[in-house]
């Protein structure tokens, strides 16, 4: 995303930031890829607060953050993060959404697909 997004500063060039950022085409999902000679580099400011709100306001469009160090996946979310564990190409996550009496809660669960 740092090539093609020119409001993302200096400060997001992978050889800075130690990661790389991409859309993933289908579930419009933002993919952040650690450096794995620098797994918590996306844990530091103003990376961590950044990636809090695009959560924030991705969410309500059943869309995620997903930082990978390697194959080990954890969604951030403006409350949190959801350590998802060794993700392959059968797993997928599925977002439902209940709604209280403060508001909208979204669910997040992976699941894997069985051919």
């Amino acid at each position: 995303m740092w090539m093609t997004e020119g409001w993302l500063g200096e400060t997001w060039k992978p050889e800075i930031s130690k990661f790389v950022m991409s859309i993933e085409p289908l579930s419009r999902y933002m993919l952040v890829q650690v450096d794995p000679g620098q797994p918590k580099s996306w844990r530091q400011e103003p990376y961590y607060s950044q990636f809090q709100r695009w959560a924030e306001a991705m969410l309500p469009l059943k869309r995620l953050v997903i930082v990978f160090n390697n194959k080990r996946g954890t969604v951030i979310t403006a409350q949190g993060e959801m350590d998802l564990g060794i993700m392959g190409p059968e797993d997928r996550l599925n977002i439902t959404t209940r709604m209280t009496q403060s508001g909208p809660v979204y669910d997040i669960k992976r699941n894997k697909v069985v051919s």
